[in-house]
């Protein structure tokens, strides 16, 4: 091949690229809202606003995910300094909350680990910026969406992709974070 038929090629592939980006972002599917919603809150550290966007069975999984962690801790100095986090005295006390509190407490941990939450959270909300690059239906229940965030912390500015799943429960869009866990099937046997 050429040297002047593969540049030909390439623009031509890098022009199809570009015409199918500026498709997609005109045509958006509406749960991109959702996701974004989410990654603000996650973001400014909002775990109160942040759970009401996660879907049941995520936040259920989560709930027995923390506790099969605690049990499975490698020392009890980890084990106790995990609860400390989590505000609980004994894994026990795991039982007694919500898949939403445990969400939550998991969340505040995250905070408490900051050097300085208050300045690390208002340099969040000032310089966060998301646009959704696009998104990619999975089936008629199941969206997933790419993010573009830049931000500012600790005195350098980030520019990151994320990937978030949002799913359908219900009548309303929610964020799954399970929807990205791998999966594993039995191969059909052709008998």
């Amino acid at each position: 091949m050429t040297a002047l038929r593969r540049s030909f090629l390439l623009s031509i592939g890098i022009l199809l690229l570009a015409l199918t980006g500026a498709s997609a972002q005109g045509n958006l599917h509406p749960a991109y809202k959702v996701a974004e919603k989410y990654m603000k809150a996650i973001h400014v550290h909002s775990w109160d606003e942040a759970v009401k966007l996660v879907e049941t069975k995520s936040l259920q999984n989560l709930k027995e995910f923390q506790k099969r962690y605690l049990n499975r801790a490698p020392t009890m100095a980890e084990e106790e300094e995990l609860l400390r986090l989590l505000g609980m005295s004994k894994i026990g006390d795991l039982d007694k909350m919500s898949p939403s509190e445990v969400f939550i407490r998991r969340g505040m941990a995250k905070t408490k680990r900051l050097v300085d939450p208050d300045k690390h959270i208002a340099a969040m909300k000032k310089t966060l910026a998301m646009k959704t690059l696009g998104t990619v239906p999975e089936g008629k229940d199941m969206v997933h969406v790419v993010i573009r965030k830049e931000f500012a912390a600790e005195g350098k500015a980030f520019s990151e992709l994320a990937f978030v799943s949002v799913v359908k429960e219900g009548t309303v869009w929610k964020v799954s974070l399970d929807a990205q866990e791998p999966k594993v099937f039995n191969i059909k046997d052709d008998k």
